[in-house]
């Protein structure tokens, strides 16, 4: 759950109230300042659960990278967590453990930060958490040079490029598929607009958060870039003791008619190739999550989750973690789940290293926030883009490819995915 003050007592006056309430405080408001100041932050925002919360500034950050990132980052949260005065932490990880270019210079492989300045806000209160007095400590931040801005022609060209081999990716997976080397593999590819809405990432979070309300919208900010989403995949939370996954695979195209609607959704629940898709993807969360937990439920047949443009085959999951389980810990044993991945996941994860032709950076990685007793939410960040201070905006998208899949129907569902971020920029499609 979202902490309460009562985790910084020095925030509390002698009587146990909140000396530090702020009932018209606007996390929102603060991430758009920090934005307009040039300076680094976090927002996350759950709409239909009223929750928001900014994080400016860093008394301490770890920046990790290569095959043990989640260790060292839950050994650093652990030795941390109980001595700053704001015990939370925000963050996310690539999807490879390796920082990757292609315009992600910023973002490294992972980075944690316990933020200076935190604003959170839960249904109609708002707590700030600010303590002034304490000394500032800093991982070390290099700020490298970014490329020179593409032009409108290179830009035009590589997205007809990028989308052209995509569906030759798509032929090469089913074949692999066929010949047994792969289950499962997701695909994704890129496209690269300019727009000046991309300089005011706040105006976009309001647009996403507006269109998408079931959905985490994030917004991670380094150094002149901002990497935005609405992302329906929650990839774990821990509330209350409780581990939450949700298996999220299978899609189908939303109608403007209503009872064309429910024949797609009912159709979608019956369809055997996103059944199965679905199926590979439930069955490796049960199978990870056996590692590091006991008592795990799952409902035994998905149901529809429906967003705005799309349709979704959606089974949630709870668990409890293990005694010596924590949420990073959590995390490391389901990234990257192969909704986002593939199966079998070594080789799906080398088929996606070789053939997609943009590098995914934190796109598909995990996304989220933790507190001092452990819990936290932690999202897949999808329906993604890496914004520019300068104008330019990468979008995200991609698709899990199983056997029976069509590279043009695939194509086609990339560009559904595509179309709620283009809104939110103000991008025509």
């Amino acid at each position: 759950m979202i902490p309460a003050p009562t985790v910084v007592p020095d925030l509390l006056d002698p009587d146990g109230r909140d000396a530090r309430s702020a009932p018209d405080g606007d996390p929102l408001a603060d991430f758009a300042m920090a934005c307009r100041l040039g300076e680094d932050a976090f927002y996350w925002a759950r709409p239909d659960g009223q929750i928001s919360l900014c994080a400016t500034g860093s008394f301490d950050s770890i920046d990790i990278r290569g095959e043990h990132r989640f260790q060292e980052a839950s050994a650093w949260w652990s030795a941390r967590r109980v001595d700053w005065p704001v015990p939370f932490a925000v963050g996310g990880f690539s999807f490879e453990d390796h920082p990757t270019d292609g315009g992600w210079s910023q973002f490294g492989a992972g980075r944690l930060t316990v933020p200076r300045n935190l604003c959170i806000r839960r249904g109609d209160r708002c707590w700030r958490i600010q303590p002034a007095a304490m000394s500032v400590s800093h991982s070390s931040q290099h700020a490298e040079a970014r490329e020179d801005p593409p032009t409108i022609a290179s830009v035009m060209e590589r997205n007809g490029s990028l989308a052209q081999a995509f569906l030759g990716n798509v032929r090469d997976a089913t074949a692999k598929i066929a010949s047994g080397e792969l289950e499962k593999v997701a695909i994704a590819r890129s496209e690269t607009h300019f727009t000046a809405q991309a300089a005011e990432p706040a105006v976009a979070m309001v647009r996403l958060a507006h269109q998408y309300p079931t959905c985490a919208v994030f917004a991670v900010r380094r150094s002149g870039q901002t990497f935005i989403g609405a992302t329906p995949e929650r990839l774990v939370q821990v509330a209350g003791g409780v581990v939450s996954v949700s298996a999220l695979a299978g899609t189908a195209p939303r109608a403007t008619d209503s009872a064309a609607d429910q024949a797609i959704a009912e159709a979608l629940l019956a369809n055997r190739k996103n059944l199965h898709e679905h199926r590979v993807v439930v069955a490796t969360i049960l199978e990870r999550l056996a590692r590091v937990c006991t008592e795990i439920r799952g409902a035994e047949l998905p149901r529809i989750l429906s967003l705005p443009n799309v349709h979704h085959l959606f089974t949630p999951i709870q668990a409890l973690p293990l005694s010596t389980t924590n949420l990073i810990d959590l995390i490391e044993a389901l990234h990257p789940t192969p909704a986002v991945g593939g199966t079998p996941a070594i080789a799906a994860r080398r088929f996606i290293r070789e053939r997609e032709g943009s590098p995914r950076g934190w796109y598909a990685g995990p996304v989220g926030w933790i507190d001092a007793s452990g819990e936290g939410e932690f999202v897949v960040a999808l329906r993604s883009a890496l914004l520019d201070d300068r104008g330019w905006a990468t979008l995200y998208a991609g698709n899990g490819i199983v056997d029976g899949s069509d590279p043009l129907e695939e194509l086609e569902e990339t560009r559904l995915k595509l179309r709620p971020m283009k809104m939110a920029l103000g991008i025509a499609s």
